[in-house]
């Protein structure tokens, strides 16, 4: 029951994979427009691309632990977080 994310960026682009566990994903351009949707499990593989200007987020839907491997296209900078809080469901 656990979300992640309710987040954006201007320049970071990023990978989601789901290694345990079941989750949706799901992420909406920040000018609005419809929720996309993606279930996914540790048994079958996916990576989901979260594009740049799309809030974000990952809720844990299973009963177990999830684990995920996220990948960014830019190393993290505390000076310049591109991080703008937005909730992907309104």
């Amino acid at each position: 029951g656990i979300t992640r994310g309710n987040h954006y960026h201007h320049t970071k682009a990023e990978k989601f994979l789901v290694l345990q566990g079941e989750a949706i994903i799901r992420f909406r351009h920040i000018r609005g427009g419809e929720v996309i949707e993606y279930r996914v499990r540790g048994e079958d593989l996916r990576v989901v691309d979260i594009p740049i200007g799309y809030t974000h987020s990952i809720e844990n839907v299973g009963s177990d632990e999830l684990v995920t491997l996220f990948w960014a296209d830019e190393i993290f900078d505390a000076s310049r977080p591109d991080t703008y809080s937005m909730p992907v469901l309104e």
